[in-house]
């Protein structure tokens, strides 16, 4: 069993970490917790250097994702780039709330050395038994602190409901907020409001359900592109999106229904997760509102969404993470919108030859709501081709490419790391200078502070004057410091092996068979691949994405780049980047940290935006012209037709069609390709177009009168020249204006 004692007399490099939850509170409580820290030193004459402070201004403490500081203070530490023994926070609340806090903890402890103290505790020794008690005490207070206060809101919730208020959350389009009462509370006013229409939106929502009420066919998609081309509806609420689209018109809150408490939501794996509630939990109250129509039409509405529902297969138990079923999923975009194209696939269909087969293509989901006018389609198989060839052709081209390419990813590396450290060090002298003078003035002021007989507004600001000095010498040692543990950092980032190891995993994941692996993979190569109307497709890669830790070093301390593949029309909407899922991958070669660091990596649209331009490739493509089995094969269709037609006096297309596995009309449409302007002139092999019939007056009436007669249906469309189908069809569209069956027919013609 291993014994550790906890030196409080030994001298220690230590950082701080201090948080805010919310904006609602007071923007003074990070530096509250920092002299709270300080004091806790001074009072107990702990020989503790604070080497660096990390500060998350409203910023909730259940997840890590979103806390910049929080995970720039983890990286350092990873990487060297701090080399401390402690991580000093005034309660454990502010070093987070989440559900692993624990697991947090106990990492930074045996993984790194490093533990976390609190001020609260007098940072008592952390290896005692009544410590690791605490600890256990400390980590479900901090994660069921939360679950309590939700309880609280809850309830609250409920009582406003019961009571006819709106309980919170964002008013539905098409409705406001109307105050109604006004209840005190000891210093402050509760105001309780009730949905009612909004003049400005409530007609839209209207118009909407007009529409889907008058065209049943009519999906989420066309319903979003008539709005958005609707001219009276004011450009300051477009656009409209087809989800969105389709998830108010399901919408109860329309029909006058609150359904409240449907889903939960929750953190697992610092992932948002959504389930649905037992319908026993779930709380509807009929007549909360007015409905946004009236009954009959909201019934036609509803009975065109069940026409147009498909079936739902039954759920099997959820998975933890997005699967993808292309590799190139996220990575390719629009270059108008900006936003995610989405990958399209046919259902799997068997040709005449028994080949399964599936077409895949990446489209614009702006284009088809109408937002977009980049309606470009990008086959799937031949983007991925395109793309992962070039990326083979750059990393996979030898033993003497690969070793090239990791010397030339070191020199980047090491040039951007000299330069960074001599614009730091260039400043460092100044910084020296000024902490030689404030620690000066600070002195002085503690004499002036020490005399009793000084005025009280002098002793104010003084001290004052010396908070804010004292904040400055902070951050200046911290610079200091910094900078020389940064070189230690730079030789274990960039290891030959390691990028050796990263090349060496790419490549096997491209071999394999999981395009969600391959996807991760390439996410720390290609940044984004853009496709434009003009059928041109830029694809931009990162030379330095076999070395993911220097991605994300350099990504905080370069300036911001301006990004090289600008949209042709700066007027057209565009959709801001969002993180993606998290991928749903199993690596056993990565521990936890190190695959949950990566997938964070590969997740985030902006990993690479603060790189220099000499980082990346920029390789363009042209999606190749349209083509089709008739035209790449017009000629040897056509030379087998002539071959036919030289031994034989009449050509059948179907025994052509049956040699090359076709159908007839494919034949058809390759000889027509092949003969072009003498195609008229070849003997037909298929009938004329008829005329049109339906709403042709004269024709049916000559239909009719033929008929009278005792004509045959075959007899009339011979002398008229149509279909024997298109004169029964007249004949059914007669009878009907005449009021009288049809006659069968079949009777005479069997006699």
């Amino acid at each position: 069993m291993l014994t550790r004692k906890f030196d409080y007399s030994q001298q220690r490099n230590v950082v701080v970490y201090l948080r805010m939850s919310s904006e609602n509170q007071s923007k003074s409580s990070p530096d509250q917790q920092l002299r709270s820290i300080r004091k806790h030193i001074k009072d107990a004459k702990l020989p503790w250097n604070i080497v660096n402070t990390y500060r998350d201004d409203a910023k909730s403490g259940k997840t890590v994702r979103h806390r910049d500081g929080f995970k720039q203070m983890l990286l350092d530490i990873k990487t060297g780039a701090v080399a401390v023994t402690a991580i000093l926070v005034d309660t454990i609340e502010r070093f987070g709330r989440m559900d692993d806090l624990a697991k947090y903890r106990r990492d930074l402890r045996h993984r790194h050395g490093v533990y976390v103290l609190t001020a609260d505790r007098n940072f008592a020794d952390p290896n005692s038994v009544e410590s690791n008690y605490a600890e256990v005490f400390e980590n479900l207070r901090a994660s069921e602190d939360s679950r309590i206060k939700a309880n609280d809101v809850i309830r609250g919730k409920i009582q406003a409901i019961n009571d006819g208020y709106w309980p919170g959350s964002p008013v539905p389009f098409g409705y406001k907020l109307e105050v109604v009462h006004i209840e005190k509370r000891r210093n402050r006013e509760i105001k309780h409001h009730k949905l009612v229409h909004d003049p400005e939106t409530a007609p839209i929502m209207r118009l909407l359900f007009e529409a889907s009420a008058k065209n049943p066919s009519r999906g989420q998609t066309r319903l979003a592109r008539y709005l958005n081309e609707h001219e009276e509806i004011p450009d300051q609420f477009k656009p409209f999106h087809a989800s969105t689209v389709g998830n108010r018109l399901k919408n109860l809150i329309y029909r006058g229904v609150l359904v409240w408490s449907e889903y939960s939501t929750g953190l697992i794996d610092e992932r948002r997760i959504i389930e649905q509630n037992d319908e026993k939990d779930v709380l509807r109250v009929p007549n909360f509102c007015v409905p946004i129509c009236e009954p009959e039409l909201l019934q036609k509405v509803d009975a065109g969404i069940l026409l147009r529902a498909r079936k739902q297969s039954k759920k099997t138990t959820p998975t933890r993470g997005v699967n993808y079923r292309y590799p190139l999923t996220g990575l390719v975009r629009c270059g108008n919108c900006q936003a995610s194209m989405v990958p399209n696939s046919t259902s799997p269909y068997t040709s005449k030859n028994g080949e399964t087969k599936v077409y895949c293509s990446y489209a614009c989901p702006n284009s088809r709501n109408g937002i977009c006018q980049n309606d470009v389609r990008v086959k799937e198989q031949w983007l991925r081709e395109a793309v992962v060839g070039k990326i083979t052709q750059r990393l996979f081209s030898g033993e003497e490419a690969r070793r090239g390419l990791i010397n030339q990813v070191r020199k980047m590396v090491e040039a951007q790391r000299v330069q960074d450290h001599a614009q730091h060090e260039s400043i460092i002298p100044e910084l020296e200078s000024e902490l030689v003078k404030l620690q000066d003035q600070v002195s002085g002021w503690s004499i002036s502070l020490g005399q009793p007989q000084i005025p009280l507004r002098l002793r104010t600001k003084l001290i004052a004057d010396s908070g804010e000095a004292l904040e400055r010498i902070d951050k200046i040692e911290q610079l200091i410091n910094t900078q020389e543990s940064e070189s230690a950092v730079f030789d274990r980032i960039v290891k030959p092996s390691e990028i050796e190891d990263r090349l060496d995993k790419l490549g096997e994941v491209l071999e394999g068979e999981c395009p969600t692996s391959m996807n991760l993979e390439l996410s720390m190569h290609i940044d984004r691949i853009d496709c434009f109307h003009d059928n041109r497709i830029t694809c931009r890669s990162c030379k330095i994405g076999s070395v993911p830790d220097a991605v994300i070093w350099f990504s905080k301390s370069s300036e911001q780049l301006e990004s090289a593949l600008e949209s042709e029309s700066d007027d057209t909407y565009q959709t801001k980047p969002r993180r993606r899922g998290w991928l749903n991958v199993n690596d056993l070669s990565l521990s936890d940290d190190q695959l949950s660091d990566r997938i964070n990596m590969a997740t985030d649209p902006h990993r690479f935006d603060r790189l220099p331009d000499e980082w990346f490739w920029i390789d363009e493509f042209r999606i190749p012209e349209k083509t089709f089995w008739a035209k790449e094969n017009a000629g040897a269709v056509l030379a087998r037709y002539n071959e036919l037609k030289e031994s034989q006096k009449k050509v059948s297309l179907n025994v052509i069609a049956n040699e090359f596995g076709k159908t007839r009309p494919t034949i058809t449409r390759a000889l027509d390709i092949a003969l072009g302007e003498d195609a008229a002139e070849r003997a037909p092999h298929r009938k004329e177009p008829t005329v049109k019939v339906k709403g042709n007056v004269e024709l049916e009436n000559q239909i009719a009168e033929l008929h009278d007669r005792g004509t045959l249906n075959k007899d009339i469309g011979e002398m008229l020249n149509i279909a024997r189908s298109t004169v029964t069809n007249a004949l059914d569209r007669i009878y009907k204006k005449r009021g009288l069956p049809r006659p069968d027919g079949r009777v005479t013609r069997h006699q």
